[in-house]
């Protein structure tokens, strides 16, 4: 009886504390599936038998400039496809997709979970822009499509 007079009697804060709620047992049950994600690189960049082109941290650089492209409201497609020009293999792209690991969402500043590289393509980008990517990603050579 408690519970239901302070759901009545404050609205908002009722409002807040379910989805704060809502959120957090989101990413509990998610970070399992990120894991896997991760794994399943892990696997893919041993078995691809190709070598890196850079060092690996010029990876983790990349993936913060695409990140910084596509944070919080608008996105700068130019930045995505300079990034995506300079991986020349498949395991290029494996080990950006490793670097950009599982990265908070954002959208006009609420966090919206925690997305992988193809995730936050899906959010940020439209089917042009992403076959713009795929195109720049074949061009080089790269079978793999978001």
């Amino acid at each position: 009886m408690k519970i239901l007079n302070y759901i009545k009697n404050n609205p908002i804060k009722s409002t807040a504390i379910a989805i704060g709620g809502s959120y957090l047992l989101y990413n509990l049950f998610n970070t399992s599936s990120n894991k896997d994600t991760a794994d399943q690189v892990d696997q893919e960049l041993d078995q691809s038998g190709l070598s890196l082109t850079y060092p690996l941290s010029n990876y983790s650089l990349m993936a913060d400039q695409l990140q910084s492209a596509m944070f919080d409201a608008g996105t700068d497609e130019d930045t995505i496809y300079q990034v995506m020009r300079k991986l020349k293999n498949a395991k290029d792209l494996l080990q950006l997709i490793k670097a950009f690991g599982i990265r908070t969402y954002y959208q006009f500043g609420w966090p919206q979970g925690n997305y992988n590289l193809g995730q936050w393509f899906q959010e940020e980008i439209n089917s042009s822009e992403k076959d713009k990517v795929n195109q720049i990603l074949s061009s080089n050579g790269i079978n793999y499509a978001f």
